[in-house]
């Protein structure tokens, strides 16, 4: 058996093991994930709010198991992934992030949650998941579209999909919208911030986490409102992430130094722009919304 399968089916096993459970509904080609819940470490100390980074590890690995849990002795997976995704690469080019109000309240529950993963856009080498987080009694706290483009192992650039694939799946899709984001157009002057990318910050294979690229720019952003250098961040900090929309545009590793620049978006007190660069080329770009008002910390008696 090949490493990579060795070491998938060993995931699977973990997450067996810490209580993940997977039901499927074949006619809404639908998966639902029962996850443990987010634990102490997953939470701001000073605001009791989840780090929303976390939150994006939890609906990754949710959507791993779903994609990639055996169904039965023929090893088939849900949407058929394994088998698109059998000797080829892929690669995460844009995502959109949801955070409602009630992901950042303290009195709804955080253990159990559950996760639905489905289908969504299918391009010609790309395709998308849709997924869905909500507490146990069903309130809704977040969503997550992330655009993937299949890859060719060999030539290393983007392939079609199967046509077969396409055929079965695309009645299916959820939502037929592709993730699109153009990318800003960086001013002269903006706030700057520079990050080493360490071990501990990178996937199994060995590329910067699509969640470390957040924690950084949130790390950023707490570090340039500390200099006082962007008059409307400590307000936006203070009211919480409500969006994130993210464009990968290169990768990172181990050891890579990223320059970080932060600016503004002036038609609204309610966005900043955030891009990494390694050396003289962007690898990351997201533009985080934040909520207009403050948000109630507030525990009911």
């Amino acid at each position: 058996m090949a490493t990579h399968v060795k070491r998938r089916d060993r995931i699977i096993d973990h997450f067996r093991h810490i209580n993940y459970k997977l039901e499927l509904d074949e006619e809404k080609c639908e998966a639902t994930v029962s996850h443990p819940g987010l634990s102490a470490d997953d939470f701001d100390m000073i605001t009791l709010r989840p780090c929303v980074w976390k939150v994006m590890k939890v609906i990754g690995a949710a959507r791993y198991f779903a994609h990639h849990i055996r169904l039965d002795d023929t090893g088939r997976t849900f949407r058929d992934y394994g088998k698109l995704t059998d000797g080829q690469l892929t690669f995460l080019v844009a995502s959109e992030l949801v955070f409602t109000p009630d992901l950042y309240d303290i009195n709804v529950p955080k253990t159990p949650l559950i996760i639905k993963v489905q289908g969504g856009h299918i391009g010609n080498t790309s395709y998308n998941s849709v997924s869905t987080m909500l507490s146990r009694d069903n309130k809704f706290l977040c969503s997550n579209v992330n655009q993937v483009v299949l890859i060719n192992k060999d030539t290393r650039r983007p392939m079609p999909l199967p046509d077969w694939w396409k055929s079965k799946y695309s009645k299916s899709a959820v939502d037929k919208r592709p993730v699109r984001f153009e990318k800003e157009v960086r001013p002269d002057k903006t706030s700057s911030f520079q990050i080493h990318v360490v071990w501990s910050d990178t996937d199994n294979n060995n590329h910067t986490n699509y969640a470390s690229y957040i924690r950084y720019a949130i790390d950023a952003a707490h570090f340039i409102s500390k200099q006082g250098e962007i008059d409307e961040i400590k307000d936006m900090l203070n009211n919480g992430i409500s969006k994130l929309e993210i464009l990968h545009l290169g990768e990172s590793t181990e050891g890579d130094i990223l320059d970080i620049f932060m600016w503004a978006v002036q038609s609204t007190q309610n966005k900043l722009i955030v891009q990494m660069d390694k050396g003289d080329n962007t690898v990351f770009q997201c533009c985080m919304h934040y909520f207009e008002n403050p948000l109630s910390n507030e525990v009911n008696s």
